[in-house]
């Protein structure tokens, strides 16, 4: 018998082939993971971005009685999102107060649905009558 024998046995390297081939395959399914996660992180940021942009434009408009008019609608087309769609949404509300006063806002709604997103992007704001 040799008691002093050095190096692996084949049924060691085949074990240890197999803890590497699980360790790699675990490493590249967590990669695959990673990676769906940060293209739906974009998606969702550019869908976000494009909602404020919209949101914006119509609270700078400078002729608040026509907005409703210029921006209620949905669009088919949103730059850096294809197969997307952006719906504005423009309620105006006029509320008599005590007193004779008019209560004069309007409620902005813009939603942005498609495109890989899993759930709407929605985006609202208020703004009162000059």
């Amino acid at each position: 018998m040799l008691t002093g024998r050095r190096g692996f046995t084949l049924v060691e390297l085949m074990i240890s082939l197999v803890i590497l081939t699980l360790a790699v395959f675990g490493i590249a399914a967590s990669a695959g993971r990673l990676g769906g996660a940060a293209g739906e992180a974009e998606v969702k940021a550019l869908a976000v971005q494009a909602a404020e942009d919209r949101l914006n434009l119509v609270v700078l408009d400078p002729q608040y009685d026509s907005i409703a008019s210029r921006y209620l609608g949905t669009e088919s087309t949103v730059l850096g999102l294809p197969g997307a769609t952006r719906e504005t949404l423009i309620q105006r509300y006029r509320l008599l107060q005590a007193g004779g006063g008019v209560l004069d806002y309007t409620r902005i709604t813009v939603k942005v649905a498609g495109a890989g997103l899993a759930v709407p992007v929605v985006r609202e704001t208020v703004v009162g009558a000059p």
